[in-house]
């Protein structure tokens, strides 16, 4: 990856803390925590990715597999409350 790959990973972990934002303010219930665990593990898997590691690497990643731990177990625990 060269300076334009870091320019677009940038851009897009831009995009996804601003949308951690937006989902802090406005969303409400069950449904807050499970969108903000997804959008975790997808900034884990790209900012892994931006810092030159391969895609399956990042994948495997222990952020990104703890962060699915933690997307996959509010899930359950939110709908299994209803």
């Amino acid at each position: 990856t060269g300076i334009g790959g870091y320019k677009v990973a940038g851009i897009i972990l831009l995009a996804v803390q601003g949308s951690m934002l937006v989902v802090r303010q406005f969303v409400q219930g069950k449904y807050k925590l499970i969108i903000v665990s997804g959008l975790t593990i997808v900034a884990s898997i790209i900012a892994s990715i931006s810092s030159g590691q391969p895609i399956m690497a990042a994948l495997l990643s222990a952020g990104a597999l703890s962060s699915l731990q933690v997307f996959i177990h509010q899930i359950f625990s939110q709908f299994k409350k209803a």
